[in-house]
């Protein structure tokens, strides 16, 4: 017995014609000489199976209300059909229909296996002065390299829930529309909830990092039409700047650079109305069409949806809600520069499950989605805002003249006060070790070796933003 037939034809969902739609799932569910194929086409009027288009209006309804008569009336049937449906016809239905994350170029993909991603930078070496007498002592003293390493976790498990009725299932077989708008009310609550969702939760954590004090910032004055070319040669000095090695422009103030092909600009929309698109694409050293690849909008910096952030972090004590004064600073930017690698977001797992409740005659569809949202220290951002930069005072705890014997390992913070979204970020230097060992880590880790034979230790925090910013402490060995 042959197959249902697919029929060829425009493969646009909103000219699709039933039995294109419908005949992807018939074929799934009702193979070759299968119990379901032979009621099909035992109900078909005119012996032709329920969803032949032969021009006939009449026989082609009735061939859907056959259609539905046989799966409605059995469970098996009924559960494989909506099965199929869901995971067929869904995802075209996701393809045309469903509103889209702007910010998904920043995702790094699916993480098949484990939930961390290491992150590795290794700085560059440092240069020593060749002098022959001096290697005698120094050859074999070892100098260890600069390695630094931050970890992105998993740290969001969310699904997404929707129920259909077995009433809504009968009414889809009185009109074919009514197929689609079935698939649709399943696929749309779902899929539209998890990339709002994911919206929101990278708009939030970027947001969160200038407010802390992550991201370098750079003044512009209060935008307008007649100043927006001036404001597009502020952005590219610092796109310029951003391709030769810096410490500047991370929170970890290692040396990193971004070449112009990996460089992304977020435009809140005001901003991106007024500034010229052309004028910015030439900044970038891009021909236009390239650089709408690496142009990303915002609706606002200042506006989100707190009441359904609330919903998304319910059970996350390090989440904090904006405050009113945050939101007075958020308006005040006009755009972010982050570097291709800045954004760590992965998808760990998506999964569609279905159960059917017998007592209550009707389908739960789960969409299940983990992912990791995360920032790198080692990549470049950098804020344009219209309020000044500033660092106020760094100041190393804990202080005075701490002393600690030889072996151990003790743990420094810079308490750092900033203005107007300037860089928190410290740069730690430690003076006077005398073995290798000895280390001063980027956290402010100080971890000595047993066989230090220095009596004390000078570890410096400088402000990465502003140099003439620092602190310094003596450590005293024991």
């Amino acid at each position: 017995m042959p197959r249902i037939p697919q029929v060829s034809g425009n493969l646009a969902l909103a000219t699709t014609s039933p039995d294109m739609l419908i005949n992807p799932v018939l074929n799934e569910i009702a193979p070759d000489n299968s119990p379901l194929q032979g009621e099909l086409l035992a109900a078909a009027p005119f012996g032709r199976v329920p969803i032949f288009t032969g021009g006939n209006t009449t026989s082609l309804m009735a061939g859907l209300h056959s259609l539905g008569d046989v799966i409605m009336t059995n469970d098996t049937y009924r559960n494989m059909f909506l099965g199929s449906l869901f995971n067929r016809i869904g995802r075209v239905i996701i393809i045309n229909k469903m509103w889209s994350n702007p910010w998904k170029p920043f995702k790094k993909g699916l993480l098949e296996m484990g939930e961390t991603i290491e992150e590795i930078f290794v700085e560059m070496a440092k240069p020593h002065l060749y002098n022959p007498e001096e290697s005698e002592d120094r050859q074999y003293k070892r100098e260890l390299p600069d390695v630094r390493a931050a970890f992105h976790s998993l740290n969001s498990k969310k699904f997404y829930k929707t129920t259909v009725q077995e009433s809504d299932l009968r009414q889809a077989f009185l009109s074919w529309s009514g197929v689609s708008d079935l698939t649709a009310k399943i696929v749309e609550s779902l899929y539209d909830g998890a990339e709002y969702d994911e919206f929101l939760v990278s708009k939030y954590l970027l947001c969160r990092l200038a407010l802390d004090g992550f991201i370098h910032c750079v003044e512009i004055p209060q935008l307008n039409a007649a100043n927006s070319n001036q404001i597009v040669t502020i952005i590219r000095g610092v796109s310029d700047k951003w391709e030769f090695k810096s410490d500047r422009y991370n929170w970890n103030g290692v040396k990193a650079y971004s070449k112009k092909p990996n460089q992304n600009i977020i435009l809140d929309t005001d901003t991106n109305a007024t500034v010229d698109v052309n004028s910015l694409a030439s900044a970038f050293n891009l021909e236009y069409r390239a650089f709408l690849g690496k142009r990303v909008t915002v609706d606002s910096w200042s506006e989100t949806d707190n009441k359904r952030l609330a919903q998304i972090f319910d059970d996350d004590p390090s989440y904090t809600p904006f405050t009113s004064a945050e939101l007075a600073e958020l308006d005040k930017i006009r755009a972010i520069m982050v570097d291709d690698n800045f954004f760590m977001i992965f998808d760990n797992k998506q999964e569609f499950t279905n159960k059917y409740n017998g007592e209550g005659t009707y389908w739960n569809y789960w969409f299940h989605t983990w992912q990791i949202y995360s920032a790198s220290p080692f990549s470049n951002a950098t804020i344009f805002a219209n309020t000044t930069p500033s660092i106020t005072s760094v100041q190393i705890t804990p202080g005075g003249t701490p002393s600690t014997p030889k072996g151990s390992e003790l743990r420094f913070s810079a308490l750092v006060v900033n203005a107007g979204f300037a860089n928190k970020g410290v740069i730690w230097e430690l003076d006077g070790a005398e073995k290798s060992g000895t280390i001063l880590l980027s956290d402010g880790t100080l971890r000595i070796s047993p066989m230090e034979t220095a009596t004390s230790l000078s570890i410096t925090a400088t402000s990465i933003f502003d140099n003439s910013k620092f602190d310094d402490i003596t450590v005293t060995l024991t």
